[in-house]
């Protein structure tokens, strides 16, 4: 059983996601204190092809998601997945989308199935600058074996190139083959 009562996104679905991934647990039981969070446990179910079963009770649900042999297979299952971030927030919204990109790369450093590369370009770039807010997150990637390359151009453009604190500098032409070939790619 797990307790994510008052935690926020994404931390409920992290915790489960880390108990499933587990080979000796086919079942496990989360309490949640919010509709969202139920929502994503559900969602992550589904993307694991396992089922989940949702009690309500005073305050609370308890989202019990049970895996099958094809969930088990999913969750082990990797692919060469590159993440192109062409903007330093999340959205439309660009002072809620500054937490949400923050919340995104968080993410990526608590999940399974890293990414093989994250590209950054246009006002992207700023996230590998010093006064970045993601850049401890950042580094935790870069040391979990995922590259890290940021737009030349774009470095140059916002006068930051002396002031790249993770991975490398790359051109156009890399970040258009590393686009090209990825069997997954999520495009921010």
């Amino acid at each position: 059983m797990i307790d994510a009562r008052g935690l926020l996104c994404p931390q409920p679905v992290i915790l489960t996601k880390a108990e499933l991934n587990k080979p000796e647990v086919n079942e496990t039981s989360t309490f949640v204190d919010n509709e969202v969070a139920v929502s994503n446990l559900q969602k992550l179910a589904e993307s694991i092809g396992a089922k989940s079963k949702v009690d309500a009770y005073d305050g609370y649900w308890d989202v019990t998601i049970t895996k099958s042999d094809a969930a088990a297979a999913n969750i082990a299952k990797q692919e060469k997945t590159v993440i192109a971030i062409s903007r330093n927030f999340l959205g439309h919204d660009e002072e809620l989308g500054k937490i949400l990109i923050k919340s995104f790369i968080y993410t990526i450093t608590e999940a399974d199935h890293k990414p093989e590369e994250i590209l950054f370009f246009n006002s992207g770039a700023k996230l590998v600058a010093s006064d970045s807010e993601v850049l401890g997150d950042l580094k935790k990637l870069e040391e979990a074996g995922v590259k890290i390359n940021t737009c030349g151009i774009c470095l140059d453009y916002y006068n930051i190139k002396e002031d790249v604190q993770v991975g490398g500098i790359t051109n156009m032409y890399a970040i258009y083959e590393a686009m090209a070939t990825a069997s997954h790619l999520i495009n921010i």
